[in-house]
């Protein structure tokens, strides 16, 4: 009797313990803070309103002005990852002069941390503090990646330590800085500048010694400066000091100055402007072969290395010498490189050299503008030019073929008389052939290559477009006259045709030709089926098409093609390969009985084997199976986990993933603590209650302080949460083949935005176009479209994805990922969809009884290797992701894998996850994770009284059990609780494998001692 006193007694003081614990966590979550409003720090506010003063602005001296200006936006605020607000973008102009202008703080340091870009416009004289050089304040911008300063009187010098504190500055740019006279000698020494431009100044020393300085710019590529030519100097570009640069321009517009300034470039200079008005710039080149583009402008007499002969300039392809003393031919033949060549206003004297141009010269832009001394006459070969300027020459005779044109166009220019009458005729041919019409034309003239058709009215001719090219000029004598005609060839000729790639859903058909008038690509089809043109490489003269359904037989079919002029057809033969579109299981729970593919298969006849190390026979139904489905039964029931299908010739690795078996009733209900009392185990797994998730031990009731953002510019949602965001980002989509090797990949960076909300509904869909956009990626993405929609509502509501009605929670974000028609290079290449989110390094929680218990940030499916949950928590709230363990392939469901790649840990506090979700190959692919923010409460960790029955009914049901088997274990732990007057706390029973509900594990945080209570089956 004593003894059952004192176990009432202590019972009741656990009791008594647990209420004040529970009673302290309810009042401690209950407080408010309200919701966080995002700010500008103080520090960067002040470095706003500090520009704002420098420089006499009439915007508004506060967070709400500076962040509002209109027509222009001068100011771009924004809130990066929903943390703080900051200042991205700062495009100043001042056109009128703030009367109430404050005189700024000068001790001001500029302190801008997300500043990418800042562009000071000051076009009134009178604007600014006259001892403010904003360059002496740009010391700690560690994100500023352009820098431009336009029309800035107070900007007198570049400071020597400049751009010290950018390390990101790319671009820099002084626009009508009137006022610079000097380049420091450190010349932006040890930056990471890509361009340097400063205009409208005047220059006059820049000494500028790599060896005497010490100078290394790695990536700067281009420098245009405005200089004078004031002093006698030598410049020098070593490609020790400038290993990127490839574009230098020099200008001096000045008419004082008259000195010398010898520019040396030592490294593989690509592009070189010099000019000036008076004085010279002369050049020297190292590598002459490197040299593209070549202009001179100003009074030259000479040049080192002059480009007489061609010989050491091979690559250059545009020439310019203007404006200079230059007074004969610079080349006896112009190179064929050349294919801009401009010689205008200058002094060349004689006769134009009688092979200066050849046939070769196809394409050629001749400028001989102002060149009083050039006489003599242009012969036929002049036909071939691409544009001709001879205006203020003494040139006394052109080919007809140019009067096609008017004298003063963009391609052609003369003070010459236009002869007048019909002396241009332009004629079509198709692959060399044309007629010439008239009348009294004669019975044709076989030395002049000329077919009877119709006599006297219809001549015919021919000439090989492969040899004389695409445009040709003949010349033709009939009876007392003779004629010019432009032939024009408007068809193509094929060369090769071929299958380049094939996938499970389209095929790359590429159509080289010989020659082909590339402004009217013919269409193609195959089998009546039109092809979608892809893109047309020049070089080659190949043109890709891509054949979007794939005939269920392999078959030779008639492939033509078709353009305006001219038509070609030919049998071609297409045999398409075996591939796997999709693949399930019968049952989809282990043990499985039957596998099914959707695909291609050739025939009903295929056979099928699975297995690793050991393939085994897959038996093919061949009642229900045909050329593009086949269901076959497993001889032997393969292994959990991934494992290799084969079908004839077809090999893939992990397109197959058996699933574990399923958990049991009994390890649900122990491992889960019934569904922690708000769900129900079926089949192994908890079916939670409405707003109920993670096993069923949290609930959807987030704190208001948790704040959702919808992304403008890409498919990112943010939940915040006081100071803390929570983020999702897709940022990549890779082909991977069957090894995980990367095929190809784009970066998921550039969108465009559509807002589909309605009053209950937050959506906004984004549409990638990277691919469109990025000028380095293959034409073969043109029609690739890849969409994400992000959902965001406070209401519950049921969704359908893939058959399956999927439960979200009120407050919960939906991201789904569409991507069509992606151009798989391989049959057995799959896709995946990269994210990257922060998780935390250690995730703990304190329980009702005190114990320190550990969030396992992921936790994969009971019966698979797939990523099935997400957990990041702060404070009282987990932020939830759930990834479902299938994706939707054209139409159909299929198995989808989501694994962890890479964690990054990026401080003591935090790691970055980068994680995959698998896509197999398909036509049209989709995706639909969601996350949640869910309520953590103490009582869901620990063994508390909990105001739910059936949790209650579980622990009397434990309580039974454990109180029939183990009745005198535990009177011999309560007699010695009671006789050395210390009270433990009883933990919940672990999973097999050492893992704690929910996957994690507790540590003891106020108790030297445990008991616990484990199930009849422990």
């Amino acid at each position: 009797m004593k003894s059952t006193t004192s176990l009432i007694f202590v019972l009741y003081f656990l009791i008594v313990i647990i209420s004040l614990l529970q009673l302290r966590d309810s009042s401690g979550s209950s407080s408010s803070t309200g919701i966080a409003y995002a700010q500008i720090p103080l520090n960067e506010l002040n470095s706003a309103i500090f520009i704002i003063q420098a420089f006499g602005s009439t915007v508004p001296q506060n967070e709400t002005g500076i962040c509002s200006t209109v027509s222009p936006v001068q100011f771009v605020c924004s809130v990066p990852n929903g943390g703080e607000r900051h200042i991205e973008q700062i495009n100043l102009v001042v056109n009128a002069l703030n009367s109430n202008l404050q005189s700024p703080d000068f001790n001001t340091v500029l302190d801008f941390p997300e500043l990418t870009e800042l562009k000071l416009d000051i076009p009134s004289a009178d604007a600014g503090s006259p001892d403010i050089n904003i360059l002496n304040y740009t010391k700690n911008l560690p994100k500023l990646v352009r820098l431009e300063v336009v029309n800035s009187i107070n900007l007198r010098k570049i400071p020597p330590e400049f751009p010290l504190g950018l390390p990101s500055l790319t671009t820099f740019n002084i626009f009508n800085g009137n006022n610079i006279k000097e380049i420091p000698s450190n010349f932006f020494n040890g930056s990471n500048l890509e361009t340097i431009s400063i205009k409208g100044a005047n220059i006059a020393l820049m000494q500028l010694d790599p060896e005497l300085y010490q100078l290394y710019l790695p990536k700067l590529k281009s420098i245009d400066f405005d200089i004078t030519t004031q002093y006698d100097q030598t410049w020098t570009f070593d490609a020790n000091a400038f290993p990127s640069l490839t574009s230098v321009a020099f200008q001096s517009m000045t008419t004082i100055y008259n000195e010398t300034i010898h520019v040396t470039f030592n490294n593989g200079i690509k592009t070189v402007s010099l000019a000036c008005e008076k004085g010279q710039i002369i050049p020297f080149f190292k590598y002459p072969a490197n040299l593209q583009t070549l202009k001179l402008h100003g009074p030259y007499n000479y040049f080192y290395n002059p480009p007489n002969d061609g010989s050491n300039y091979p690559n250059l392809n545009s020439l310019t010498v203007q404006f200079s003393g230059l007074s004969e031919f610079p080349f006896q033949t112009v190179p064929q490189s050349i294919n801009n060549l401009v010689l205008q206003v200058n002094s060349i004297t004689g006769t134009i050299p009688t092979n200066f141009i050849s046939p070769s010269s196809y394409g050629l832009a001749l400028n001989l503008f102002t060149n009083n001394g050039i006489s003599g006459t242009l012969s036929q070969t002049y036909c071939y030019l691409r544009e001709l300027h001879i205006s203020n020459t003494n040139i006394t005779s052109i080919p007809n073929c140019w009067w096609c044109y008017s004298p003063s166009s963009s391609i052609f220019s003369t003070q010459l008389t236009d002869p007048g009458g019909d002396v241009c005729y332009k004629l079509f041919s198709k692959q060399g052939a044309y007629f010439i019409d008239g009348e009294n034309i004669g019975w044709g003239d076989i030395n002049q290559g000329l077919q009877q058709v119709i006599p006297n009215k219809r001549l015919s001719s021919v000439f090989d477009p492969e040899v004389d090219g695409l445009v040709v000029y003949k010349t033709f004598t009939f009876a007392s006259t003779t004629k010019t005609f432009q032939i024009n060839e408007r068809a193509f000729k094929t060369f090769v045709i071929s299958v380049v790639n094939q996938n499970a859903y389209s095929a790359n058909i590429s159509v080289t030709f010989s020659y082909i008038y590339s402004d009217f690509m013919p269409t193609v089809s195959f089998g009546g089926v039109s092809c979608l043109f892809s893109n047309y490489n020049s070089t080659f003269k190949t043109a890709y098409y891509i054949l979007t359904e794939l005939p269920v037989v392999q078959a030779s079919k008639e492939l033509l093609l078709v353009s305006p002029y001219f038509s070609y057809s030919t049998n071609f033969a297409f045999f398409r390969k075996t591939s796997i579109q999709t693949v399930s299981l019968d049952p989809p729970v282990y043990p499985p009985t039957h596998l099914i593919l959707n695909g291609y298969f050739a025939d009903s006849s295929a056979q099928v084997w699975v297995g690793n190390t050991t393939m085994t026979t897959c038996t093919v139904d061949t009642s229900v199976s045909n050329a593009t489905y086949i269901k076959c039964a497993f001889t032997v029931v393969p292994q959990p986990g991934t494992t290799n299908i084969q079908i004839d010739t077809f090999f893939g690795t992990s397109i197959l993933s058996v699933p574990y078996p399923l958990p049991t009733q009994d390890n649900c209900m122990t491992r889960t603590n019934n569904c922690n009392g708000h769900g129900t185990c079926v089949d192994g797994i908890c079916k939670c209650d409405d707003g109920w998730y993670d096993d069923c031990k949290l609930q959807s009731n987030p704190d208001p302080n948790i704040i959702f953002t919808p992304n403008q510019t890409d498919p990112t949602p943010t939940f915040s949460y006081n100071d803390y965001v929570f983020s999702f980002s897709m940022i990549a989509i890779q082909e991977i083949d069957i090894d995980d090797t990367i095929i190809d990949s784009i970066e998921t960076v550039n969108w465009n935005v559509t807002n589909q909300s309605t009053n209950d509904l937050s959506s906004m869909v984004y549409q990638l176009t990277t691919h469109q956009i990025n000028s380095t990626l293959s034409p073969i993405y043109s029609n690739l479209n890849v969409t994400s929609t992000v959902e965001f509502s406070n209401q519950s509501r049921s969704i359908e994805f893939g058959g399956t009605l999927i439960q979200l929670a009120g407050g919960s974000i939906k991201i789904g990922v569409n991507v069509t028609n992606w151009p798989f290079q391989t049959l057995t290449s799959t896709l995946r969809i990269i994210f990257a989110t922060k998780t935390n390094n250690d995730q703990l929680v304190t329980d009702c009884d005190g114990n320190v218990n550990t969030i396992e940030s992921f936790q994969n499916f009971a019966n698979a290797d797939s990523i099935q949950y997400l957990r990041v928590t702060k404070g009282s709230v987990q932020f939830f992701g759930r990834f479902l363990d299938y994706a939707v392939s054209d139409g159909r469901k299929t198995y989808s894998k989501t694994e962890l790649l890479n964690l990054t840990k990026i401080d003591d506090q935090e790691s970055l996850a980068t994680i995959a979700i698998g896509m197999p190959q398909c036509q049209t692919c989709l995706l639909d994770p969601d996350f949640s923010a869910l309520l953590i409460r103490s009582n869901t960790f620990g063994n508390c009284q909990d105001d739910s029955t059936s949790r209650s009914n579980w622990k009397i049901i434990v309580g039974v059990v454990v109180g029939v088997v183990g009745a005198i274990c535990i009177s011999i732990v309560l007699i010695s609780i009671i006789k050395k007057n210390r009270f433990y706390f009883i933990l919940k029973g672990q999973r097999p494998g050492g893992g704690t509900n929910g996957g994690g594990s507790s540590s003891k945080g106020g108790s030297s001692r445990s008991v616990r209570l484990n199930s009849m089956r422990d």
